[in-house]
């Protein structure tokens, strides 16, 4: 059965070539073809995307079949495709002669990879064969996708070689006179693959129905085949064309094409696009595992990435950097090398590229495609409530998904009868959720469970049958629970959505996206999740409160730990060792206890097991038992009130040990060491204050926790917060906007006056430390990079101050003469952060060039995570 985008494009393509008209209006297409208005002009817009019609900026806004008619001289067969006077040259030629030989054409194989340009390749034979007059201009021209039946072997052997009712419902009889193209012929079953090469020996097709053979005449057969397919045999009267992959073609030919893509999302979007020469670079230099379909997904994520930025605003120029290109094109960036020059020298001496003409009057060009479903998604979401945090959650995660190559070898391994559910259930529908749920293994490594895979047919079944039976509906708070926990999950099923509207027409509002997402997060499972442990004296507590966890959440994770009071320590050591061995998942444990002792014992636990715990003492028990003996002591109430809350103050400091503070930064030896001299200098709280780096967590957790046996950690003070302990953070920002009278009044979370002083007081506190430059030369050049890099990763005013600091000391160290870089091994980071690494390191030449250093590559790695934010 044709997909409907095929039958509007088959229509017309004829209707051109017969007619000689090539301005179709929306409506005429829809009248012409009884199909409902909406769904021709959102096939008409795909196929534009695809650029096979072009559509005008009028309004009216008309469609014409792009460069197919024999009206357009200038615009000839092949003469549109990317390369096809250069490394597709010798494939043009030898077309040609294959499809110009003296008396019947010969078969025509074209052998490549996938994503090389082989469907837009094969297309143009039929309409090279039009304009020469190789078969009249009403031939047909019948396309088969084997991809198409992957799930369907049955009805893709009935379209090929014909069903029930003969020979003559088959691809070969109905193309007879014209063109026979059928793509991804190593899909085919043994069986059907042997039909096929019987014709092309033989040039007859066999009937399975009456054993019958019918000659096949005037047929130009072509047929495309993987080149890595072991099975390519040469068959009688057939030439062989090898395609280039899209990695081994010139580089001048994949810059074209890039512009090429980069114009068509100009003009699917509505705006113009300002693309940075970084961007471009990156994408000259990529490697594409699926061709040409990578990159324009690439571009494609790219500007849906820029596309959201404009949501808020009123202007409409997209700009693209680096940054927005999604990750798995960024992942397979290759060493630039000896390439770099020929790319330069390409590329020329731009610092951007512009693309979409907006200088036309006609009239706003409507968003198609992703842009109009990111736009009415973002839209729902603000109007439902949903929190800014969770809006760019479930955007990021719905563009990795429409950028990304779905792999083709997968193979669902349900266990479900799909013959018994397509009794039930359109067989369409069953396809389609096969396909998802292949998706699903791909993102969350697990199978869709049967119960799942049922579900989800059902109920999009129901609602594509308009059964009287309503789908239930969730209110608005249940809406913004799932987008807000389940992003990803949401983002998923968002995709899968699109995917379903583009073949069955159906529209999913937001609540109905978040009714599907909940059959993920029903199977959704927390292997790697944190659990809580209630860690309580006396019969029944601790039960009791996991209990009440588990049957309110649902969540099932909560787990108790019962401990007789008259236990010694050692015993109660042992029991909470192996309870909390005995619980972990993975992910960890966190601890409510009931008594001081243990948080001494859950540090030795977690070092010696090597297993992340959090423990929160709650001595609810301890309480209960002063709050009992005061009661029976005391007659009146106010009296034992009294008595326990004196008893719990004393409970409470007891056990108190000195405060201290930790100042932190990325390396030890940097912003931290600076920030701690001048707390210690100012400060009259006289706190001791340790000094750490956070570049490596897991190491920041053990020297936090060695401090926490003889002090109680009172806040950190750094650019970022570890997040760790539940210890209170203060921003560096906070100590330096204050006076120095007001800085204990900051250490101690009391609210002061904050002034922002800029770039400069900040060089000025730290340039005090500075040995080997002056308080003047580092105003005058670091400021500028500083703002560039915060711009770039849009850095707050704290993160900002954070920065700087980190850069005046860098900078200070790298001008020591007994500097000597570590040897550290950042390689990998840079290959998996290509884009940060490229960014960064331009921004710095300017410092480097200044101050006469040079920015080893451990400076830049710890640079980047810190404005990456990486804690």
């Amino acid at each position: 059965m044709k997909k409907n985008r095929d039958i509007v494009y088959e229509y017309l393509w004829k209707e051109t070539i017969a007619t000689g008209k090539n301005n179709w209006k929306t409506d005429e297409v829809a009248e012409a073809l009884n199909m409902q208005r909406t769904n021709v002009s959102t096939l008409l817009n795909e196929l534009t995307s695809e650029g096979l019609l072009i559509k005008s900026k009028t309004r009216p806004v008309l469609y014409k079949v792009a460069s197919r008619t024999q009206e357009s001289i200038e615009k000839k067969p092949f003469e549109e495709l990317v390369g096809f006077d250069g490394s597709l040259k010798k494939a043009v030629d030898d077309v040609k002669k294959a499809l110009m030989y003296p008396a019947d054409s010969l078969n025509i194989q074209v052998v490549t990879d996938a994503g090389s340009g082989s469907t837009a390749f094969c297309n143009d034979i039929y309409y090279y064969g039009l304009m020469m007059g190789k078969f009249g201009k009403n031939s047909p021209f019948i396309y088969v996708n084997c991809r198409h039946f992957k799930k369907n072997r049955s009805a893709l052997n009935d379209v090929i070689f014909g069903d029930e009712s003969g020979i003559e419902k088959s691809a070969f009889y109905q193309a007879m006179g014209g063109v026979l193209f059928i793509d991804h012929i190593e899909l085919l079953e043994p069986e059907q693959y042997s039909r096929i090469s019987g014709f092309l020996e033989t040039g007859r097709i066999d009937s399975a129905v009456d054993k019958r053979t019918e000659y096949i005449k005037n047929l130009v057969f072509v047929f495309t085949m993987t080149s890595w397919d072991d099975e390519q045999v040469d068959w009688r009267n057939t030439v062989s064309i090898p395609l280039p992959r899209l990695n081994d073609r010139p580089m001048k030919e994949i810059f074209k094409l890039i512009k090429n893509f980069f114009e068509k999302e100009a003009e699917n979007s509505g705006c113009q696009i300002k693309v940075d020469v970084d961007a471009v670079r990156i994408l000259m230099n990529v490697e594409y595992p699926h061709g040409i379909k990578t990159m324009v997904n690439g571009i494609k994520g790219a500007c849906a990435n820029a596309y959201i930025k404009l949501l808020d605003e009123e202007g409409k120029t997209m700009y693209v950097t680096g940054q927005d290109l999604p990750e798995e094109v960024q992942a397979n960036f290759r060493p630039i090398g000896a390439i770099g020059a020929q790319i330069d020298s390409i590329i020329g001496t731009a610092n951007y590229f512009s693309f979409g003409d907006k200088s036309s009057d006609e009239g706003e060009i409507e968003a198609t495609e992703v842009y109009g479903q990111l736009k009415n998604q973002y839209q729902g979401m603000i109007d439902k409530g949903i929190s800014a945090d969770a809006i760019k959650k479930v955007i990021g995660s719905y563009l990795d998904n429409i950028c990304f190559d779905m792999p083709k070898n997968l193979i669902s391994g349900s266990n479900i009868n799909i013959g018994q559910l397509a009794q039930i259930v359109d067989t369409n529908v069953i396809n389609y959720v096969s396909l998802f749920a292949e998706r699903y293994k791909h993102d969350y490594g697990k199978e869709l469970s049967d119960s799942m895979f049922c579900g989800l047919c059902l109920h999009i079944n129901s609602i594509l049958k308009k059964d009287k039976i309503s789908p239930k509906r969730i209110d608005d708070d249940q809406v913004r629970a799932i987008i807000t926990h389940y992003p990803k999950e949401y983002a998923t099923m968002l995709d899968f959505t699109h995917v379903l509207y583009e073949r069955f027409f159906l529209k999913f509002s937001i609540e109905e996206v978040a009714i599907l997402t909940m059959y993920l997060i029903d199977t959704k499972e927390s292997d790697d999740s944190p659990v809580l442990l209630y860690a309580m004296h006396g019969k029944g507590v601790a039960s009791g409160l996991a209990e009440v966890a588990n049957t309110t959440t649902k969540e099932n994770n909560a787990y108790a730990l019962e401990l007789d009071v008259n236990e010694d320590s050692s015993a109660t050591n042992l029991a909470l060792e192996q309870r909390i061995k005995e619980v972990n998942q993975g992910g960890g444990v966190v601890v409510i206890y009931d008594s001081s002792s243990m948080e001494v014992m859950l540090d030795s636990i977690a070092e010696r097991c090597n297993i992340k715990i959090r423990g929160m003492n709650i001595p609810i028990t301890t309480i209960g038992v002063v709050a009992s003996r005061n009661c029976k002591k005391e007659n009146d109430i106010d009296k034992a009130y009294h008595g326990i809350r004196k008893s719990m103050n004393h409970m409470y400091y007891e056990y108190k040990r000195p405060m201290a503070i930790v100042t932190l930064c990325h390396t030890s030896e940097g912003g931290a060491e600076q920030l701690k001299n001048y707390i210690s200098r100012y400060s009259k709280l006289e706190m001791p204050i340790f000094a750490l780096s956070m570049g490596n967590k897991d190491k920041l957790i053990k020297e936090v926790i060695e401090i926490k046996k003889s002090y109680r950690i009172h806040a950190f003070v750094g650019t970022f917060d570890p997040e760790i302990f539940g210890i209170p953070f203060i921003s560096i920002a906070d100590v330096f906007e204050c006076s120095k009278e007001d800085l204990d009044h900051v250490l101690m979370f009391e609210t002061v006056q904050r002034k922002y002083m800029g770039y400069e007081k900040v060089i000025d506190n730290y340039g005090r430390e500075a040995k080997y430059l002056t308080a003047e030369k580092l105003r005058k050049y670091v400021p500028d990079t500083v703002e560039k890099l915060a711009v770039a990763y849009d850095l707050d005013a704290d993160e900002r101050v954070g920065l700087c600091a980190h850069i005046v000391y860098m900078l200070d160290v790298l001008s020591s003469p007994n500097y000597k870089i570590k040897g550290i091994n950042n390689s990998k980071y840079f290959a998996d952060n290509p884009t940060d690494y490229k960014v960064i390191s331009n921004y710095l030449k300017a410092l480097e060039k200044n101050f006469h250093v040079i920015i080893s590559d451990e400076e830049v790695a710890t640079l980047m995570r810190i404005l990456k934010k990486e804690r």
